[in-house]
């Protein structure tokens, strides 16, 4: 029992450190979040620091996921609405993010990044399911295209960010013009285009690392060995078909655009899971975006914020 005590205070203590690494400070305090900067530039992390951060990023990765600012619907989340504090009474704009995990992991990210004062923001998700595919056949997902329907029809949102992890078209290879998917999915956006009053933004598919990847790359380290970082990737999925019936799907909605990842990660051709500088990686096991990733996708959407005319 004491043994077990000792090593939950010490994983408490390793976590409040990792919180202060990547926690931004602002010199001004009116300054936006964007604008700060994170202790961990200025802090100098060994290998087996780098090893040990990531490992805590991919650990309780759901619990990460809840997001602190947010008032869920259903404590203590992450999961179906939560609402971001809005400081004016008198709100103009209303902003959605609108996904599966993705939405709960990058959420709060374009939060930070596109609020106003006159802006009321909130997130709906749904663990897994894709608000573009009409499952018929993974059964937790099955109608639950109407679920997310709904959410937007309900919110009548101003500018909807649809973030998914894309599942189903990344496993689902290309095999016919029209494709089903692409075909499926056209009025399921439409429909929730009709419900949004100036824009939807969709994500784009991303490179998928293999399962388990960073036992690999941890492997790699602890070795002193360079490392090509494409051999980090899960091969069996079909990204570039995924990427093209995102593409395709974008043509039939005339308030879409796309949401592109891969330039921010991409470095001499390759998708980069981790900062090669400081071995700290942009994904956890568990695909979603670790605190440093999601620190360089903050000024991704402030730039796509900035030039919305809200």
């Amino acid at each position: 029992m004491l043994l077990t005590s000792n090593a939950t205070k010490y994983m408490d203590m390793e976590g409040r450190w990792v919180q202060q690494l990547f926690t931004p400070k602002c010199n001004n305090s009116q300054a936006a979040i964007v604008n700060c900067d994170l202790p961990f530039f200025k802090t100098k992390v060994t290998t087996d620091q780098a090893i040990r951060i990531n490992k805590l990023f991919s650990y309780d990765d759901e619990r990460n996921l809840i997001i602190p600012s947010c008032t869920y619907d259903k404590p203590p989340g992450p999961w179906e609405w939560c609402h971001f504090p809005s400081s004016n009474s008198t709100v103009k704009q209303k902003l959605l993010i609108l996904g599966n995990s993705y939405a709960a992991n990058q959420g709060k990210v374009i939060y930070d990044a596109c609020a106003r004062n006159n802006i009321d923001a909130a997130v709906y998700t749904k663990p897994v399911c894709e608000s573009l595919v009409d499952h018929k056949e993974k059964w937790a997902c099955k109608g639950l295209h109407k679920d997310f329907s709904k959410a937007v029809a309900d919110y009548k949102p101003d500018i909807l960010f649809l973030l998914f992890r894309h599942l189903t078209w990344m496993d689902t290879p290309k095999t016919a013009i029209p494709d089903p998917l692409v075909e499926n999915a056209v009025p399921i956006l439409r429909n929730l285009e009709e419900h949004v009053n100036l824009h939807v933004f969709v994500l784009n598919a991303l490179p998928r690392p293999r399962n388990g990847y960073q036992e690999t790359y941890h492997a790699i380290l602890r070795a002193n060995k360079s490392m090509d970082q494409s051999l980090l990737y899960n091969t069996t999925t079909h990204y570039e078909a995924a990427r093209w019936r995102i593409e395709q799907l974008a043509k039939n909605c005339q308030k879409c655009s796309v949401i592109d990842y891969t330039p921010l990660f991409t470095f001499n051709g390759t998708f980069n899971f981790v900062d090669e500088r400081t071995k700290v990686a942009y994904m956890n096991d568990a695909k979603h975006f670790t605190p440093l990733g999601l620190y360089y996708l903050q000024k991704l959407y402030k730039d796509m914020c900035d030039k919305i005319d809200w």
